[in-house]
């Protein structure tokens, strides 16, 4: 007898809540380790931050003899038409701190989980006309499932390149990792590292639940308020609603020991932190703070390199997901790149369609403009050399005369 599937929603975390036993069952199935998509990190959103584009959580639900099993969960918040995007746009849900907008899915059940969820996204009588997922990895297993079931669907999408993405795949020890880096920044980490030994007792603490700081997210926030996020306004600490969001995330994965928080203490003080989070086999870099006080032994690049150091001692890992652009600090230290794309997704409405060829296009033109560009600008520079290279040999033809 074949599947059937079926999908359920809900816009707020009461209604969510019904899911959560079957969501947390589908994180340890699921095709790609997602932080950002886990059923805390999703309810923390919920909880406390209240917007103008309203929540929509999609789940996709297999029956098979009446039996129900959670196979996708797609997170997406309804924005209006503006003058920059003249549709309504269903995009991939982006909190404050989300870095990774696509569905979790099954990885058993992959492709008629993603056809049942496309189906459903694309019923005409939904008010959005277009579909956006933004922050998708190139060589994420999800991305070529993705656009493999849209293709057969023949629904028409474009993927555009957004940004660099600081990855860390895991070596075969540490020092195998440190000879990856450039000398340069092997000789800085490790005359860093003995000048802060000279300065005092250094220690450093592993915290994967709250057993040693039960005001782990209070200590980590306080400490990234004394840097320069503090002085700009934008630490966690500066508004109310980063500041519970951040509680509610590191209380409900210490309960699982998912906490992977690096401490760097001097003397007994605490001087650099750095937060992160475990999903499955994967690393979630989420935040730094350090002390300025100290910042001549750079003690967040010191932390930072700690972080990496314990990653590799830690049995099961495989990677770590850096959550930021390619111009973080983090890609000096993690040096895998991978490349982040943003998928959009036309209706059958025909106002959809006929925006994705404009878009289609513009993307045409605009590379197109880029070459011309380029190469005037290539030939601009070999005109200056070989005037240049003229001149020179004037110059150095009249010295010859002279002499």
């Amino acid at each position: 007898m074949s599947s059937t599937y079926r999908c359920a929603t809900a816009v707020s975390l009461s209604e969510v809540e019904p899911h959560l036993t079957a969501w947390h069952d589908l994180a340890t199935r699921a095709l790609e380790d997602n932080f950002y998509l886990s059923p805390d990190f999703i309810s923390a959103v919920l909880r406390r931050y209240v917007t103008k584009n309203r929540a929509l959580i999609v789940f996709v639900y297999r029956i098979d003899d009446q039996v129900e099993s959670l196979v996708a969960v797609a997170s997406f918040s309804l924005r209006r038409s503006n003058w920059r995007m003249p549709l309504p746009v269903l995009c991939g849900m982006i909190s404050p701190h989300g870095f990774l907008s696509h569905p979790l899915v099954d990885r058993q059940d992959a492709s008629a989980a993603l056809q049942a969820l496309n189906e459903w996204l694309l019923r005409p009588e939904h008010p959005w006309r277009l579909i956006f997922f933004y922050g998708i990895s190139e060589t994420s297993p999800f991305f070529p499932r993705l656009q493999a079931e849209l293709t057969r669907q023949k629904v028409r999408f474009l993927s555009k390149p957004m940004f660099l993405r600081p990855m860390l795949h895991r070596h075969e020890n540490f020092n195998a990792y440190l000879a990856a880096l450039s000398s340069a920044r092997r000789k800085n980490f490790r005359r860093r590292w003995q000048q802060l030994q000279a300065a005092g007792s250094v220690e450093v603490i592993l915290h994967q639940n709250l057993a040693r700081s039960v005001r782990l997210a209070d200590d980590f926030m306080q400490l990234e308020r004394l840097g320069w996020k503090g002085m700009r306004g934008t630490a966690l600490a500066c508004k109310s609603a980063d500041a519970d969001f951040f509680r509610d995330l590191v209380n409900s994965n210490a309960a699982t020991n998912r906490l992977f928080f690096v401490e760097l203490k001097l003397n007994g003080r605490s001087i650099a932190m750095t937060a992160n989070f475990l999903c499955g086999q994967t690393l979630f870099a989420f935040k730094i703070a350090y002390d300025p006080q100290f910042q001549i032994y750079s003690p967040g690049i010191l932390a930072e390199i700690q972080t990496v150091k314990l990653f590799h001692e830690t049995a099961g890992l495989v990677k770590g997901e850096g959550g930021a652009t390619g111009n973080s600090y983090l890609r000096s230290y993690w040096r895998d790149m991978t490349q982040m794309q943003g998928l959009y997704i036309a209706t059958p409405h025909r106002r959809s369609q006929v925006y994705l060829l404009f878009l289609s296009a513009v993307w045409r033109i605009k590379n197109i403009f880029r070459q011309i560009t380029h190469r005037s600008s290539k030939l601009f520079c070999a005109n200056v050399c070989f005037d240049n290279f003229y001149s020179l040999n004037e110059t150095a033809l009249a010295c010859c005369q002279l002499t």
